[in-house]
């Protein structure tokens, strides 16, 4: 079972470092434009929110945990947001943006109880047969990409971003094992998880596109890649 865990865990890994690569590429044809193709990321990935991982949890699981669990997230959210801004404006915090930082660790908190969601879906069925581990495969992609521009936005060295995708990796791994380990978890349970995973990535995907819009900006690329995420749904 161990041996299934980190294959799962490197397949999340790949999907990363493939959205990154679509991101390197991407940013090569255009060219001092990151934070536009940045809003495009956050538009994918709050597509694949409200049009893939959305309706597949709304099927497993009660409406009324999810939204308990969305809720937390965003409480978390607001409460780790208010940590980051302290710690800027005391000058402890490393010198990058806020929404650099809320980014990284709404996805490393959003990996925890995704992790820990697989985890339990393990113990029930063979991971090949799960929809909601091919659903987190999937949508690591557009993670990546967004991860990918926003980071080169702070920097033009590919080792954040390699550094940040393995250290979430490891996190899904860890959090896959405790889900695995504790499989009697309750459905209620399994569904604010879910929630709280959901909103985590949705929160950090919002702030991004709130800190990353100006005036000259226009919220075009967040259409395009709900529209783009659309038709790939809509075609499979």
């Amino acid at each position: 079972m161990i041996g299934q865990i980190l294959f799962i865990s490197i397949l999340l890994l790949i999907g990363l470092i493939i959205g990154g690569g679509i991101g390197w590429i991407m940013s090569i044809f255009f060219k001092n434009h990151t934070s536009v193709l940045y809003l495009f990321g956050c538009g994918i990935i709050l597509g694949m929110i409200f049009f893939h991982l959305a309706p597949e949890t709304l099927q497993q699981y009660n409406w009324l945990g999810l939204i308990i669990g969305c809720l937390s997230g965003i409480i978390l959210m607001f409460l780790v947001e208010g940590i980051i801004m302290e710690l800027h404006k005391n000058k402890y915090a490393p010198k990058t943006s806020i929404a650099t930082l809320l980014l990284v660790i709404g996805m490393a908190i959003h990996n925890m109880p995704t992790g820990m969601t697989i985890g339990s879906e393990l113990g029930e069925m063979e991971w090949t047969s799960s929809a909601l581990i091919g659903t987190f495969i999937i949508h690591q992609i557009p993670e990546g990409l967004a991860l990918f521009l926003l980071l080169l936005n702070r920097s033009d060295s590919l080792s954040p971003f390699i550094l940040v995708s393995v250290c979430l990796s490891l996190l899904l791994f860890t959090s896959i094992i405790i889900g695995y380990m504790y499989i009697d978890a309750p459905t209620k349970m399994k569904a604010i998880l879910m929630g709280t995973s959901i909103a985590t990535l949705g929160y950090a995907s919002i702030h991004g596109i709130k800190h990353e819009t100006n005036i000259q900006a226009t919220y075009k690329p967040i259409f395009i890649g709900f529209a783009i995420v659309f038709l790939f749904i809509w075609l499979l």
